[in-house]
């Protein structure tokens, strides 16, 4: 635990009540396998009908539309076309997690997302879709819609502090600098905008593994329920975004250190002995 808890709420929103800053999500609506998607369904006529024309309202902004999302990096469900868009948020597990009450997109809105207010109708009409989705998914015996929560949960106590230095995540990560000169750690080394990054080792470690929103900046869970790298959130902070400083976001000293850290989480994941999981929140 460090010295001073920098929590989401000392620093900044959601992450995804930031704009586009950093993609958080799964980079591709095509993946997973395609048992997610049952054509004819009462779910599908439920979405298409009540909840298409409310999550249309994410096309124009570009962070979620399927074809145009800034960076790649959020969630890429929103298309005029209430089928392509259906289609894609069911295989988007950080949007509809296992189909219950506590879906992302549900938290998500709740506050008002973007700020945009949706009415209690409007809830409404998403927890009924997602209600419909998990009685027929369970009616067809499908197996249970992959919950990124409880995966991430289950990495953040694989994630080890001895790992984490040896990979320099903290040094490499805390003096990377834009093509500009800025160093990441210069704005980031207290988690501004949901990003963390100081020399600081036990700090940056402590806000990676303590808060989902903080460590959805460097790894997320695809269609399949995989944990992998989140280049996308790179790609949406050193292209995509023209109020961050750019950088070159796949060639760097900080991404070299990621992957090597997530070579070693995942050894410990798939053949090792885990800590209780860390995340908090």
């Amino acid at each position: 635990m460090v010295t001073m808890r920098f929590t989401p709420a000392i620093v900044t929103a959601l992450i995804l009540a930031t704009g586009c800053v950093g993609g958080i999500e799964n980079t591709n609506p095509t993946d997973g396998p395609d048992a997610g998607v049952m054509g004819g369904s009462m779910a599908r006529t439920m979405y298409k009908t009540n909840v298409h024309p409310i999550m249309n309202r994410c096309t124009g902004g570009a962070c979620h539309s399927v074809t145009g999302a800034a960076g790649g990096g959020q969630s890429r469900f929103a298309d005029s076309s209430s089928d392509t868009s259906y289609d894609a948020i069911v295989r988007a597990p950080l949007m509809v997690g296992s189909f219950n009450a506590q879906a992302g997109v549900v938290t998500k809105i709740a506050g008002g997302h973007q700020g945009i207010t949706y009415t209690s109708a409007e809830q409404g009409s998403i927890s009924a879709w997602l209600a419909q989705e998990a009685k027929e998914r369970m009616g067809n015996n499908q197996p249970p819609a992959v919950d990124p929560i409880e995966v991430l949960k289950k990495w953040s106590g694989c994630m080890t502090l001895a790992n984490f230095t040896t990979a320099q995540m903290g040094a490499k990560w805390g003096a990377l600098a834009s093509a500009s000169g800025q160093k990441c750690q210069n704005c980031h080394q207290a988690g501004l905008d949901g990003f963390i990054a100081t020399t600081v080792d036990q700090t940056m470690f402590d806000m990676m593994t303590k808060h989902k929103d903080y460590l959805l900046k460097f790894f997320t869970v695809d269609g399949t329920g995989k944990v992998i790298v989140n280049t996308a959130s790179f790609t949406n902070a050193g292209v995509s975004l023209t109020s961050h400083p750019h950088f070159d976001p796949t060639n760097n000293a900080g991404m070299l250190a990621l992957q090597a850290y997530y070579t070693s989480t995942m050894t410990l994941s798939t053949g090792g002995t885990c800590d209780p999981p860390r995340l908090v929140d």
